[in-house]
């Protein structure tokens, strides 16, 4: 019973931690995006009208967006995955978390600049719904990475005891974790890339 409380003690600070990262690249993201100037605004952000108009005639070429979004994420995934290997995956999960808050906290910002309260949501329409995917997907990857960097080299910081697992169960898992990764990526793009346009289009002829 100890040992059980003592691992949910681990997972709940290990989260916490995770949530003040992600919540630090956020507000350096949304200060970063208020200090540009009118002219960098309109280049940088993607709410901008030319683009929004462009977006509403635009014909896609799903399949090379398919190709496209599929590699781009699948690269995200294999970066953390990897480095969840080596001493540097705590080090790499820290980067990621404030990429992914810096990157969120900048473009709601740059939105809510250009179109106040329709910026915000037309920002987290283009988020929608693969976002509801993706996100768990990354949160589930952080841990499995996480957990089985601090196992080989931080032990300290390990939820689970490395005694207890061999290392071929360790390798095994992980493989496992990247394949299930690869598919749920996969669906992700697909709905990123055949749903998430049309509910584009249709925010975008009402705001």
């Amino acid at each position: 019973m100890g040992r059980a409380i003592k691992k949910l003690n681990i997972k709940i600070n290990r989260n916490l931690t995770f949530l003040i990262l992600f919540v630090v690249g956020v507000i350096i993201g949304s200060i970063f995006a208020n200090y540009l100037d009118p002219s960098q605004k309109d280049e940088l952000g993607i709410l901008n009208n030319y683009f929004l108009d462009k977006y509403s005639s635009i014909t896609l070429n799903h399949i090379d967006l398919l190709r496209h979004i599929v590699l781009n994420r699948i690269r995200i995934v294999l970066y953390i995955w990897f480095f969840g290997l080596t001493f540097f995956g705590i080090p790499t999960i820290v980067i990621a978390l404030l990429y992914f808050g810096i990157s969120f906290g900048f473009m709601l910002s740059l939105g809510t600049i250009v179109y106040g309260s329709k910026g915000i949501l037309l920002n987290l329409v283009f988020l929608f719904p693969h976002f509801l995917i993706y996100v768990p997907l990354v949160l589930y990857l952080i841990h499995k990475s996480f957990e089985l960097c601090a196992t080989l080299y931080y032990k300290k910081l390990a939820a689970t005891k490395s005694y207890r697992l061999n290392n071929k169960q360790l390798f095994t898992e992980y493989i496992l974790v990247l394949l299930l990764c690869t598919l749920v990526i996969i669906i992700g793009a697909l709905v990123e890339t055949f749903v998430n346009p049309g509910i584009v289009r249709w925010m975008i002829q009402r705001i």
